[in-house]
């Protein structure tokens, strides 16, 4: 009985190792669930970029964001049975709530900038993950730059 329980405990140390090492991250990737590259989320990031930057302390998007959103409403549109989700990010600075809520307003503009550019509304979901998931680490001002951004990625 002992050894049948060692046993049992074992397999479920592996299975949770096995389970542990296969997630990813959940946004900036254009990897599958499954961690097997997806063609469609390169094609779109190499065609039209799936990201676009904000100034400090700020969801106002600029012009550099305004012509990549062009291209992805573009790409979005010879493709119509594709959905995307945005997501909001900021920099480090700031409370986690704060963040929160500036990553949330960032995807909304992007969502209303698509939407402006033909996307159907319903084709759009839009996370926030604040400060919580940084692309860059670090406490430079152009780490910072690099981490205020939203992340159009294919559902």
């Amino acid at each position: 009985m002992v050894n049948f329980l060692k046993m049992i405990f074992i397999v479920l140390i592996c299975l949770t190792t096995v389970s542990c090492g296969s997630k990813k991250k959940i946004d900036d990737s254009s990897y599958t669930e499954d961690g097997v590259k997806n063609p469609l989320q390169t094609e779109f990031t190499t065609v039209a970029g799936d990201r676009v930057f904000f100034s400090f302390d700020s969801s106002k998007i600029t012009s550099e964001g305004q012509e990549t959103l062009v291209k992805q409403a573009a790409w979005l549109k010879e493709h119509p049975n594709m959905s995307v989700t945005v997501a909001g990010h900021c920099d480090t600075r700031g409370t986690a709530e704060y963040n929160l809520a500036l990553g949330e307003k960032r995807g909304h503009a992007i969502r209303m900038a698509l939407v402006k550019l033909g996307i159907e509304e319903s084709r759009i979901t839009v996370i926030s993950y604040g400060k919580e998931r940084p692309d860059v680490e670090g406490d430079t001002e152009e780490v910072h730059a690099k981490n205020r951004r939203g992340v159009t990625l294919l559902n």
